[in-house]
């Protein structure tokens, strides 16, 4: 278990990683919410949100990119599996 001192220690930088890792995942998700939830406890919460929702939205752009990037692929196969 993390205490919030350590999770101080990651800074605003962490908040900004973990929320792209826990996004990144598409078949896995990571329960990255409660991480950030106590970091907003120890840091600023505000400038936690703001860096969560733009490393969540990085994240997520992962998966949007997979799929429009597959559904290109698809096209161009004469089958579809």
């Amino acid at each position: 278990m993390l205490r919030s001192t350590t999770l101080g220690n990651y800074g605003y930088l962490g908040v900004f990683l973990i929320s792209i890792a826990t996004t990144l995942t598409i078949a896995i998700p990571l329960p990255g919410w409660t991480i950030v939830v106590e970091m907003g406890a120890v840091l600023n919460p505000a400038l936690v949100g703001l860096l969560s929702g733009i490393g969540g939205t990085i994240g997520e752009l992962n998966g949007y990119l997979l799929g429009y990037g597959g559904q290109m692929h698809l096209e161009k196969a004469r089958h579809y599996v």
